[in-house]
């Protein structure tokens, strides 16, 4: 980078630290003031073995207790694609760094496969070496899994691997400022542009007691296992363990990515004591001041208000360290302000050690984050082991909310030292960002995306997310929605739920909903299969949302109508986006051109979203454009091919065409034999739908003899009574005249609904069917309540309205009326559910229509997608990223 000084945005966080993981268990940890430590549990090692009070004994430790992290061992495997065997000899510090760098990239919105290929370094701080050690103990043991299940280097560079990181990757060992000084690399490396973004980070796992004996011998450790920051009972540092992982970024460039930031990284300095003490495990006041005035410049002494001190409890270190913060900062600060505050988050879940420093880190973020300086418990100013008022320094005891005194923004160091002389620090600086006021547009509904690799999974995910909502109160939809379609790794899971939501309470309504719904993974050997259809679909106001708000379906539209003006003077978009007459529709050189744009400009829009075609089928003026998408023929071609049939078959005159559904073709074909070659057939559209082409006078009476045969639709050969159905609402409900037949009349009064008329009403429930359940046929399952108020008459009015209704459902009520509409009968809730045969293909297969009318209202592109999202196809291979806005936030810097 051309300026070395550019500041570092911290994206993304992901940890793992005593008291349970992740960022809102530690952040309940510092702000209740809690203690972590433990007694060591039997699965870790005999404590009690290893324990005697009186640190002169060989081989023995002072304490028996720690600051440990829950399931510290588990972990996922298959999800990171590590086998079974190689992970029983993994470290398991390098199962929490690959965890928490999981969680860092989540909670940066960066999916796996997002990163994937990147010029992405990992810098990591590692020290422990006690799974090692263990592992050791039985050379007949040892396989090939033991060295890259326990050496340090693996430890960053199976991040690197697992993600695909190709930026620089090494572990750094300075013992307990590990994390803060691969911190510092880190930032340099983005500075120098040895990478674009840097995970980087620290661990420590206590799996082995050697360590604590040699801690005791040295007088490091704590008998009472707990660090006691700055106050008087300070004996010693109580262990901890923990990982935490951060994702590091350009400034300008995760602010012109419109990312999520926690914090600025302003500077960055690391320095040795040399033999400015001895023995080598002596801080050094000489040094650690050296380091401070190094890094803090006038405005800096002015504006820092917190330093996150290395703090560890013991009664060398900590008065040491909190004389060279006043000496060079608190003193500094001007007449009449505040006290420098202090702490240590060692207080709370002990010294982590080479995890120490990012503990720190995540500790400051998150106190900028609720503007809130939290407690270092065991101290009281009563019991100080340091004069703070001589010092010019607060140590808090309880919760204090962080002010900024003036300034624009909360700013804070981080101190981390280790036990050979190696001393980092950080300043940190709170994210001033301004808001843009996002532009009013009209709602529409917003897709919420979840995924697991395993059913219970994704049930606990789902009620977590359930959870958060109704706890959240500034949480913004849209950026709820792109994080979860697009800032998750779905590509792995094999268990996923999609939900079009429309508000806070109604996702979190449908959330509730699917806990009690049983769920189906996804089948990874889905082929997909685009279906082009002829003419005769268009309808007033088609894709005018498409075209106002998806641009890769606009601009390939675009594409076409361009192509087009080489042949004729026209304007596909316009009449897209304008009011014309639906009449139009019959003429071919309009209808056919406008239906390929479409059929191009969708099937362009399902490729950008990943969904790729394994075959093409299409029909008529399908044909053409399942030709393109195939490859058959370039855009160019199509629309040669397109321009002259559809200017050819306009030119023709004379003849008709004539579609017949829900008649088997062979009958059709006796009917032709009368019409002597008049007539024939054009296509065979299924099994039971055909396409008929003929002289104009010829269709006409086939037409009217074909209405007399078989009237709107088949069934029975007894009792055809329904002679003309009427529709309304967009075929939601339908009305008819019904004619008692002679032969039932004397009978009619035998039953409170004779089964004839019984009969009738399924029929017309078929009707209002056809075409809103998925399956070709419907089921009658159940009728809710039958209301009887006056005997059935000869002749009457039914009238049937679906109620409620999905792809496998249909809810139908309906009445027998007089012929004035005087309710006889009424019949509530007739259930009718979706069959599972498939007319035209003997297999059971999931049809997703791209562009249904009864869906003007709402955003075409997320139902579309929500459809895909919810069939089987192949996660790895949809992509909803493009559906969704980028942050509605723009973040500025003030």
């Amino acid at each position: 980078m051309d300026n070395p000084d550019e500041e570092i945005a911290i994206v993304g966080i992901g940890c793992n630290f005593p008291g349970g993981e992740g960022l809102d268990n530690f952040w309940r940890v510092l702000l209740e003031g809690k203690n972590c430590a433990a007694d060591i549990p039997a699965e870790r090692f005999d404590s009690t073995f290893w324990f005697d009070a009186d640190d002169s004994k060989l081989g023995k430790t002072q304490t028996t207790r720690a600051a440990l992290i829950e399931g510290f061992n588990e972990f996922d495997h298959k999800f990171f694609g590590i086998t079974e065997a190689e992970s029983d000899f993994m470290d398991p510090q390098q199962k929490l760094l690959l965890q928490c760098t999981y969680r860092a990239l989540e909670d940066a919105g960066m999916a796996m496969e997002s990163v994937s290929g990147s010029r992405t370094g990992v810098y990591i701080g590692l020290m422990n070496r006690d799974y090692e050690m263990l592992r050791s103990n039985n050379p007949t043991a040892i396989t090939h899994y033991n060295g890259t299940g326990t050496a340090m280097s693996v430890a960053a560079n199976r991040i690197s691997f697992t993600f695909n990181l190709t930026g620089p990757s090494f572990a750094i060992d300075s013992a307990c400022s590990s994390s803060l000084v691969a911190l510092h690399l880190a930032c340099q490396a983005l500075k120098q542009g040895d990478c674009e973004m840097a995970l980087c980070g620290g661990v420590s796992c206590i799996i082995e007691p050697r360590v604590f004996v040699a801690l005791t011998k040295a007088k490091m450790i704590s008998p009472e296992g707990t660090s006691k920051p700055f106050s008087g009972r300070a004996d010693g540092y109580g262990r901890g363990e923990g990982c935490g992982v951060v994702l590091l970024k350009p400034l300008k460039n995760a602010v012109k990515d419109c990312n999520k930031i926690w914090g600025i990284i302003s500077k960055t300095a690391v320095n040795q004591d040399g033999r400015s003490v001895t023995p080598i495990t002596k801080p050094s006041m000489k040094q650690q001041e050296e380091l401070l005035r190094r890094i803090y410049s006038e405005s800096d002494l002015v504006n820092v208000q917190y330093i996150e001190a290395h703090g560890t409890g013991t009664p060398v270190g900590d008065p040491t360290e909190a004389g060279s913060i006043s000496n060079v900062i608190a003193k500094a600060k001007p007449p009449g302000s505040e006290r420098l505050w202090i702490g240590s988050v060692k207080s709370n879940i002990g010294h982590t050690e080479s995890a120490a420093g990012v503990a720190g880190l995540i500790k400051v973020l998150l106190m900028m984050k609720h503007e809130t300086i939290v407690p270092s418990v065991f101290y009281s100013d009563d019991s100080a082991s340091i004069d703070v008022k001589a010092l010019n320094l607060n140590v808090p005891s309880k919760a204090e909310r962080w002010e900024t005194n003036g300034s624009l923004q909360r700013v804070a160091g981080i101190n981390s030292f280790g036990f050979g002389g190696t001393n980092a620090h950080v300043i940190l600086r709170e994210y001033g960002k301004t808001t843009v006021p996002r532009q009013i547009t009209k709602s529409c509904p917003k897709l919420f995306v979840v995924s697991a690799a395993n059913e219970k999974s994704l049930i606990l995910t789902i009620a977590d997310t359930h959870r958060k909502l109704s706890i959240a109160h500034t949480l913004d939809l849209q950026a709820l929605s792109y994080t979860s379609a697009c800032g998750r790794s779905h590509c792995r899971q094999r268990y996923k739920k999609a939900f079009l939501t429309t508000s806070f309470s109604d996702l979190q309504h449908k959330l509730a909903t699917a806990l009690k719904s049983k769920v189906e993974s996804t089948k990874s050997d889905v082929q997909a299969v685009f279906v082009f259809c002829g003419n005769g679909v268009a309808y007033r106001g088609m894709c005018q949302q498409l075209m106002r708000e998806v641009p890769v379906f606009r601009d390939k539209v675009r594409e076409v109508e361009i192509l087009f003006q080489n042949h004729k003077n026209s304007s596909i978009s316009q009449w897209l986006t304008g009011e014309y007459d639906d009449n139009n529709f019959t003429k071919p050189d309009f209808a056919q051109p406008v239906l390929f744009a479409i059929q191009i400009g969708i099937a362009s829009l399902l490729k950008h979203w990943g969904v790729k075609p394994d075959a093409v089928l299409g029909h008529s003026v399908g044909e053409v454009a399942a030709a393109h998408c195939s490859g058959l023929l370039s855009l160019e071609d199509a629309v040669k091919v397109l321009y002259h049939r559809s200017s050819l078959q306009s030119k023709v005159t004379g003849g008709k065409m004539l579609v017949v559904s829900n008649v088997a073709a062979e009958k059709v074909l006796e009917i032709l034999e009368v019409f002597s070659g008049r007539i024939c057939v054009a296509a065979l559209n299924s099994p039971r739908s055909c396409t008929l082409s003929g002289d104009s006078d010829a269709i006409d009476i086939l037409h009217e003899r074909l209405k007399t045969l078989f009237p709107g639709f088949e069934y029975g050969s007894v009792f055809k009574q329904l002679d003309e159905v009427r529709f309304g609402d967009e075929f939601k409900e339908a009305v008819t005249t019904i004619q008692v037949p002679g032969e039932l009349l004397k009978h009619l009064h035998d039953y409170f609904i004779h089964p004839v008329l019984l009969d009738y009403f399924l029929q017309m429930t078929a009707v209002v069917a056809i075409g809103r359940l998925t399956a070709k046929q419907g089921f009658p399952s159940a009728i809710g309540c039958v209301t009887i108020s006056a005997p059935l008459q000869e002749k009457m009015v039914m009238y049937l309205r679906a109620t409620q209704e999905t792809p496998d459902f249909l809810e139908v009520c309906g009445s027998f009326c007089t012929t004035e509409g005087g309710v006889l009968v009424e019949l509530k809730k007739l259930i009718d559910l979706a069959s599972v045969t498939s007319e035209d293909v003997q297999m059971l297969v999931h049809v997703i229509n791209t562009c249904k009318q009864q869906e003007v209202m709402i955003s075409k592109g997320q139902a579309s997608a929500t459809r895909i999202a919810r069939t089987p196809l192949n996660p790895c291979d949809t992509n909803v990223t493009p559906l969704q806005a980028k942050s509605v936030e723009i973040q500025i810097t003030s």
